[in-house]
């Protein structure tokens, strides 16, 4: 029986398509380091989306919960000698907070042909859940998981295109997946749905908000923003020192904001972004060939 947390260790897809060809999933490799996606329940109704090619699932009025979870992708060589060797083929880890509280510490096995839940904490899996297996094309099923839509979705966090829908049947229910492979990789949505009653159950939106590593010397330069979600100021922390340009765009890559600023280590500087459109952006500040990056919403 697979659980709420499977699959969501966040990944980073080889997604191939074409205005001719549905998309394929045809590889993947571990999320960045750093990369943090924060689960918010939705309290109320919703309507289960529609299967097929080239949907469009439109949830932007949706209401939803403050996070109170989130998964944090992690290096798995930084694991205890001793959780390593319970897992000797993983490879990748992935903890589990509720608040501010670490829970549990997720490992994983990726190859190139599938990918594979090994256990959790010091529980070791008689068998590997498998959670993906490649190449999954559209409609195709694999280890449970049938690839049923793709499409555009609308969700309070923005608008998301070449998404594609994974369902899993889970005892009398069907759990559906919403992913997004580009331009950023991540999970955006999941809820059950029970098969007698049509019922649909455990609802909620994923918010990604990735912390990119581009060599060990730039973790020490990390980039903290917080409020997030943000309605009018929001205020940068990172222990980057010196003048820098700060820019913000938005999820398909336009700029909207390029501030030159002097960085102190550790003081907080504030950007109004009252005057942004609800829905995800992306705030970068450039150390040479270094980018240190971090999303943010806007509600």
């Amino acid at each position: 029986m697979k659980t709420k947390f499977t699959l969501l260790i966040l990944v980073l897809v080889t997604f191939m398509s074409s205005s001719w060809a549905q998309p394929i999933i045809t590889e993947i490799n571990g999320a960045p380091l750093g990369t943090q996606t924060f689960g918010h329940n939705i309290p109320g109704n919703i309507i289960e989306g529609t299967a097929g090619a080239n949907q469009t699932w439109d949830y932007s009025d949706i209401p939803y919960d403050p996070y109170s979870y989130y998964f944090k992708s992690i290096d798995f060589s930084t694991l205890s000698p001793d959780i390593q060797a319970l897992f000797p083929t993983g490879n990748l880890a992935n903890e589990v907070y509720f608040g501010t509280t670490l829970v549990a510490t997720q490992v994983f096995q990726l190859e190139s042909t599938d990918f594979l839940y090994l256990g959790i904490n010091t529980t070791v899996f008689p068998v590997p859940d498998t959670q993906l297996v490649f190449p999954h094309n559209y409609l195709e099923t694999h280890a449970g998981f049938t690839y049923d839509a793709y499409g555009t979705m609308i969700t309070p966090f923005g608008t998301f295109s070449n998404v594609v829908r994974l369902k899993e049947t889970v005892d009398s229910r069907h759990k559906y997946d919403y992913w997004q492979f580009e331009p950023f990789y991540i999970l955006l949505m999941e809820y059950y749905v029970d098969t007698i009653t049509q019922v649909v159950s455990e609802k909620a939106f994923y918010n990604t908000d990735d912390l990119t590593y581009v060599n060990e010397n730039e973790r020490n330069n990390r980039l903290e923003i917080f409020p997030n979600p943000v309605v009018e100021n929001l205020n940068i922390q990172t222990s980057i020192t010196g003048n820098k340009t700060v820019e913000i765009y938005d999820i398909s890559g336009r700029k909207l904001i390029s501030q030159n600023i002097t960085l102190q280590k550790n003081a907080t500087y504030t950007m109004d972004v009252a005057f942004l459109e609800k829905g995800l952006y992306l705030v970068k500040i450039a150390e040479g060939e270094h980018i240190n990056s971090r999303k943010f919403v806007v509600q």
